[in-house]
């Protein structure tokens, strides 16, 4: 979606808003007219009309301050929406991402556009929007002013209008490059802030932590860089403006003195003449500069556009394995590697069977899962669930009948139910007897809020046993009938991998494949299969 269409969603308020700011603007107006109206109405010693002149003025100003405070209001709200909107959409995207799309940027990325380049949109992009309204509306009332006077004054107008509103384009595609490269900056520099926070244990263990200083300085002076390369080319665009905007209200005050002195015009005209004037290339000029600042903002939304995945074909839905998942002649290879990490490989995994791939790291034992998971897809040869060829499968079907456990599940800053259930609506007997299932019973025990309990960010306050039967549970909850455990256990202690695994190998009617470096002979007499990979 184009900046534009973002703000004709909001058509009706951005209505609202551009009406209020046409009051605001005819309340200015007012104001400059009336003061010219009392001067000459001392020229004229009509103490009456200037009485009446300086009451309609004193109205006009409080009526521009009332609407004034609102518009500033509304603008906050507006923006609000605005922003809520775009990020929306950002995430709509990114929920419909394949899992190889999603992870060709890192996170720190995603985060980048739903913080810095959301905030720069709103500076560069909404604000000026408004200043565009207000300018709009400065020109158009000063013009009316300005042709009750004397149509000579129109058309010096007119022309200096063309003046101000074609110079900015000098600096436009410049402007809008600048602004690009800002952004990517802004990602690169939550990226390596990222980076470089996440490392803090493995620097405080080395004594390095003085490498955290160097590489944030770096990262902040880089992004810096980007933001002065946009502002001078902003600056440069802003001087140009205002040089033509003073000239033009220069030539306009001599104009309406000549005028004034002819006896064409008024006294008092003059004055007003000279605010109106000043109104009107100020609002030329705010109008110049943001129409150039808000296309500035266009290479973001080309970029969240470049985002959205391709519209997904309907695909067979998936039902629970009953007969095998096979793969025949498959062949895997990683984007910028040339050896292929699965080489023609041919298997079978029965449906029911506890099966454990075993073998030294790098044999692609985890892309293999990641192949059966359906989340790996650019892939040589055939898969298939009971005769059915991967490719025709729905993936989210696919995925509903699986339950991935990895060696470090992630855990949600939220609530315990929200953790076992992923925002899914569960009756609380399905959940109790997940619960039980994952052997999570003695640990809600000791939870005095109980589901309600709020646990850290990515389980910071559980132990890895206590993350891998979460995980396990979110599995029974969906009730998969297929359960992957990739390292799930490597990072427990002995006792509490042993536990984990017995638990998975006993669950009945449910096939399971586990990748282990560490096969434990109790595990091993359970086991259906063993595969070396």
């Amino acid at each position: 979606m184009t900046f534009r269409q973002y703000l004709f969603r909001l058509k009706w308020r951005f209505g609202l808003f551009i009406l209020m700011y046409g009051v605001m603007i005819a309340a200015l107006t007012a104001v400059s007219v009336f003061t010219g109206n009392m001067i000459t109405a001392l020229t004229q010693f009509k103490v009456n009309a200037f009485v009446t002149a300086a009451i309609v003025m004193v109205v006009a100003t409080i009526l521009q301050l009332i609407v004034q405070t609102l518009v500033n209001i509304y603008q906050i709200s507006l923006q609000r929406r605005l922003n809520n909107d775009i990020r929306t959409e950002i995430t709509k995207s990114i929920a419909k991402m394949p899992f190889e799309q999603y992870h060709s940027r890192s996170d720190a990325v995603y985060t980048s556009w739903m913080t810095n380049d959301v905030n720069t949109i709103n500076t560069q992009g909404l604000r000026n929007v408004a200043c565009l309204i207000q300018a709009s509306w400065q020109v158009v009332l000063s013009i009316f002013v300005l042709l009750t006077y004397d149509a000579s004054l129109f058309i010096t107008t007119l022309v200096c209008a063309v003046l101000l509103i074609t110079v900015p384009m000098i600096y436009r595609k410049k402007l809008s490059a600048a602004a690009a490269t800002w952004s990517q900056e802004n990602e690169k520099l939550t990226n390596r802030l990222t980076d470089i926070l996440e490392g803090f244990n493995t620097l405080f263990m080395a004594n390095r932590r003085h490498v955290m200083v160097e590489r944030v300085q770096q990262a902040s002076d880089d992004a810096g860089h980007a933001q002065v390369g946009y502002i001078q080319f902003n600056m440069a665009t802003q001087f140009l403006i205002n040089l033509v905007n003073l000239g033009s209200q220069l030539f306009l005050l001599i104009q309406a003195g000549l005028l004034a002195y002819n006896h064409i015009i008024p006294v008092g005209a003059v004055v007003t003449i000279h605010s109106v004037a000043g109104t009107t290339f100020s609002g030329l000029t705010l109008m110049s500069f943001a129409l150039t600042t808000v296309k500035s903002v266009a290479p973001i939304f080309d970029k969240f556009a470049k985002a959205v995945p391709a519209q997904q074909e309907a695909k067979k839905p998936v039902t629970p394995l009953t007969e095998a998942i096979k793969l025949q002649n498959v062949t895997f290879t990683y984007p910028h590697k040339k050896e292929p990490v699965i080489n023609d490989l041919n298997m079978t995994l029965q449906a029911n069977q506890k099966v454990a791939l075993v073998g030294p790291s790098g044999r692609g034992k985890t892309t293999l899962l990641r192949l059966i998971s359906d989340v790996l897809a650019d892939y040589r040869g055939e898969i298939t669930w009971d005769g059915h060829n991967y490719r025709q499968l729905d993936p989210r079907s696919l995925r509903d009948q699986i339950t991935y456990i990895e060696q470090a599940p992630y855990i949600f800053n939220d609530t315990l139910r929200f953790n076992l259930t992923l925002g899914r609506q569960v009756d609380d007997s399905v959940l109790q007897q997940a619960i039980k299932g994952a052997q999570l019973t003695e640990f809600m025990k000791h939870q005095a809020q109980g589901l309600d309990t709020v646990l850290e960010h990515n389980g910071g306050d559980l132990s890895g046993g206590q993350k891998q039967r979460i995980a396990l549970a979110r599995g029974l909850i969906r009730q998969s009938r297929l359960i992957i455990s990739d390292e799930g256990t490597a990072a427990l202690d002995a006792k509490a991998g042993l536990s984990i695994e017995k638990l998975l190998v006993s669950l009945p009617k449910t096939t399971l494949i586990m990748v282990t470096h560490n096969l434990r002979r109790e595990i091993k007499d359970q086991l259906d299969r063993v595969i070396t990979v």
